[in-house]
This record gives C-alpha cells, structure tokens and sequence, in this order.
C-alpha cells in the first residue's frame, strides 16, 4: 500500500498527514504531498527518520520498500 492510499483510507488530509509526520511550518501539507506524490514531477524520497515515523504510524502497513520502489520508479 502507498502512503496516498493510505492517507486516502483514513481519510487524513496532506496537511494533517504533515502534521502527523512531524512537519512543521507554514504548510506540512506541502512535505506531506511532496511524499505522498513520489511518483510524481518531484521524485523525492523521506528522510530515514521520516521513513520510520511513516512505519509506526501506519503501523507498518506502508513500509520503506513500498516508499522505495516508488521513488525507484520515479527516477528511471
């Protein structure tokens, strides 16, 4: 499962999904989508710290190999 998904069937919000994550700022929502989008125009992987709050509060259900055969993908 991806993080969207994920994001998607709690059906949390970038911004609180930001929030969530540890994010900071004026927006968490931008960090948080910039994630979420790995496949998108920012290919962009997290930090390892963020990976593994993505773990724990997914309860493992996104894991750092779904995060990284996006980010994969992206690059190619």
């Amino acid at each position: 499962m991806t993080l969207n998904e994920w994001r998607k069937k709690n059906k949390l919000s970038y911004y609180n999904l930001g929030q969530m994550l540890g994010y900071k700022g004026i927006n968490p929502a931008t960090n948080a989508q910039r994630i979420c989008l790995t496949v998108g125009n920012d290919k962009r992987f997290p930090r390892p710290h963020i990976v593994e709050k993505i773990r724990e509060i997914t309860n493992k259900e996104v894991d750092y190999k779904d995060l990284y055969e996006a980010y994969l993908k992206a690059t190619k």
